[in-house]
């Protein structure tokens, strides 16, 4: 788009109010024209946090990928509100050259709200993050672990199943509810056994996230989980998934079962 004051909105980004720099540069917006990131390289470099943010902000919307280069060194902003926005904008922009520094920010970053959006914007990126991922799952830190669990399950990528199913038995309960979770996503039938086995796990928000994963693979788990109806502490959840599966191998299964409890009965 042609904005007819396009030149005095240049002339603005120099002006000493940073205010006024703030304002003609979210005017920019509406232009979504290459031809001014030239003019908003120097803003990135701004002084004022606002001015850095509201750059990053219209480069985001232009998702182009020339902006990518110049946006990274602001993954290391010290405000953090400005590194919040621009690992936004990597995200919607989803150039792959972005995943290893946003894999770096991942291990480094102790902010929560920044921690939460690096992996969202991972998820976009797909399966150019999976191979820079896979190695953090075995991270010392948790929430390293946690995360990489969390993207990997996002972008469904089958070669992350064998990473994942050693995490079942993790000692932290909260690895193994993500890696059942990722699992559960991504659907792969090899990782029906696994999760089985978790259906009888002495903490039920394990059990509880393990069927929620079989319910979401469907169709291949449901030999195994009609074989666990009559487990005293697994039955429950088998039945509970296989009434949500809801076809007809499953509520085949479902209705021999019941018959044979109410033979047993009477």
């Amino acid at each position: 788009m042609n904005l007819p004051n396009l030149p005095h909105l240049l002339s603005q980004l120099r002006d000493a109010d940073p205010a006024v720099r703030s304002r003609a540069t979210d005017a920019l917006i509406e232009a979504n024209d290459p031809q001014v990131i030239p003019h908003l390289v120097p803003l990135l470099k701004d002084a004022d946090p606002d001015v850095r943010y509201r750059a990053a902000a219209v480069l985001g919307e232009m998702r182009n990928s020339q902006a990518v280069p110049l946006l990274i060194p602001l993954l290391r902003d010290t405000d953090p509100d400005v590194c919040n926005r621009v690992v936004g904008v990597l995200g919607e922009i989803k150039d792959p050259q972005a995943v290893p520094h946003l894999v770096s920010l991942l291990k480094e970053t102790a902010i929560p709200d920044i921690h939460s959006r690096v992996t969202f914007a991972l998820g976009e990126m797909g399966l150019p993050a999976v191979l820079q991922l896979l190695p953090l799952l075995k991270d010392d830190t948790r929430h390293i672990r946690d995360g990489a669990a969390s993207v990997l399950g996002r972008i469904n990528d089958p070669q992350a199943v064998p990473y994942l199913i050693p995490l079942l038995q993790a000692d932290d309960r909260y690895l193994r509810s993500r890696a059942a979770a990722a699992l559960g996503r991504i659907g792969e039938p090899q990782a029906v056994p696994h999760l089985i086995s978790l259906l009888q796990d002495a903490d039920s928000s394990i059990r509880s996230h393990a069927a929620n994963a079989l319910r979401h693979i469907g169709e291949a788990a449901i030999p195994q989980l009609a074989a666990l109806l009559d487990d005293a502490v697994a039955g429950e959840y088998a039945a509970q998934v296989l009434e949500s599966v809801a076809d007809e191998p499953a509520l085949r299964a479902l209705a021999v079962w019941r018959e044979k409890q109410q033979r047993g009965t009477s």
